[in-house]
């Protein structure tokens, strides 16, 4: 049994240094419209986000189905050493310097923060649109991929409070959520995730990106 159980490890530790896993094996960037997304996709390795991406994601006429496809595209590397959450964040810091001072000197937990990374995530959650947090957790997530913490998160995957803003978030949020049931080998969340992606009404507008997502789902859950 033991010998079994070790053989597993070694498979499922051998997947995941391949990417062979929900979050890294799910790719739409390509069945976006923008060329811009393609050429970051197409680009050898793991692309920084670099400010002309970040404007991008903070621009409102942009769509928010482009906006999680260029992060798709910046994507994943094994053992990267660019972290494109952590650039992320210094580019909300820059952006948002006087109102993150303003919210330092008002919150009232500010001392309990410690550093400028838990501040500025804490300003994402309290000051800004939710995309904002799926952005941060997105990539957080491919640049954890192997070990991914969802305390350091920002939304935890409040799937309540995401179906006030877009399903294609809620999917996204259930990707990242499928990432952590996948490395704690609880295929049976996955399952219900499946279940209920498929339970939601989704607009043509995203039912490429939804059915090549729940196929790949399919194959680390129960249900296949």
């Amino acid at each position: 049994m033991r010998q079994y159980f070790t053989i597993i490890i070694i498979i499922f530790s051998i997947n995941l240094v391949k990417a062979d896993s929900p979050l890294t094996s799910i790719k739409f960037w390509d069945l976006s419209d923008d060329l811009y997304i393609h050429e970051i996709g197409k680009i050898p390795g793991k692309p920084a986000l670099d400010k002309t991406a970040f404007q991008y994601l903070i621009d409102p006429t942009n769509s928010i189905a482009n906006k999680y496809a260029l992060i798709n595209a910046l994507g994943w590397e094994f053992k990267s050493e660019i972290k494109n959450s952590d650039l992320f964040l210094e580019f909300v810091q820059e952006r948002f310097k006087k109102e993150i001072t303003e919210f330092y000197h008002t919150s009232s937990t500010f001392l309990e923060l410690g550093n400028n990374e838990i501040l500025t995530k804490s300003f994402i959650e309290t000051n800004l649109d939710c995309e904002y947090s799926l952005f941060y957790d997105y990539l957080f997530a491919l640049d954890n991929y192997i070990d991914l913490n969802k305390n350091e998160l920002i939304l935890l995957n409040d799937v309540g409070y995401l179906l006030e803003v877009d399903y294609l978030s809620i999917f996204i949020a259930r990707i990242i959520q499928s990432q952590h049931d996948f490395l704690n080998l609880d295929f049976e969340s996955i399952s219900d995730s499946v279940e209920f992606l498929n339970s939601l009404n989704f607009c043509s507008y995203y039912n490429l990106i939804f059915e090549r997502g729940i196929s790949y789902l399919l194959g680390y859950s129960f249900t296949n």
